[in-house]
């Protein structure tokens, strides 16, 4: 019998399971970890709380389950339109990352769509959220108030994309 590691990083927690081969959930845990809201739009985690909260659920599964060298597969999913700033070592520059709820970039989003069609740009890849919500617009907002830390950044990552660096190096 294989299985497998399943994660979610969710708005106010990691959801995680481990499944059998048929998707039978054997166990499951909610690591809950904060969202921080502040005015102007801002709502940041800590993308190592992210990590911490993986790591946490991991033990808890794994916990009196006697086939670890049975796990075949870990799956990542979680909260889209997240820019997490990273060096080239892939070392965190931030503390704090806006995540999809973050509507911080309504000036950058204004400024992008006065110069491009707004219908044309939703309808070309398909989006669906607000536009400020849009990782785009995020960066765009680093780069105009923290220029600092945008120019340190070698990749801004997606929450799931930060998670598999910190377990792939």
């Amino acid at each position: 019998m294989k299985y497998a590691l399943v994660f979610d990083l969710g708005t106010g927690s990691v959801k995680a399971a481990l499944f059998d081969e048929q998707a039978s959930v054997i166990k499951s845990e909610v690591i809950p970890y904060p969202t921080e809201y502040r005015d102007g739009g801002f709502r940041e985690q800590k993308p190592e709380e992210w990590f911490t909260g993986i790591c946490t659920a991991v033990r808890h599964l794994l916990e009196g389950f006697a086939y670890h060298s049975d796990i075949a597969a870990i799956a990542l999913s979680g909260h889209s339109l997240g820019v997490v700033a990273v060096d080239e070592e892939g070392n965190l520059l931030s503390e704090k990352t806006p995540i999809w709820s973050d509507s911080r970039a309504e000036k950058q989003a204004e400024c992008f769509f006065s110069s491009v069609d707004y219908r044309s740009w939703y309808e070309t890849p398909g989006n669906g959220f607000p536009p400020h919500l849009y990782s785009v617009f995020k960066i765009m907002w680093y780069r105009e108030h923290c220029p600092e830390l945008y120019e340190k950044t070698a990749v801004f990552l997606g929450s799931k994309d930060y998670i598999n660096a910190c377990l792939t190096g």
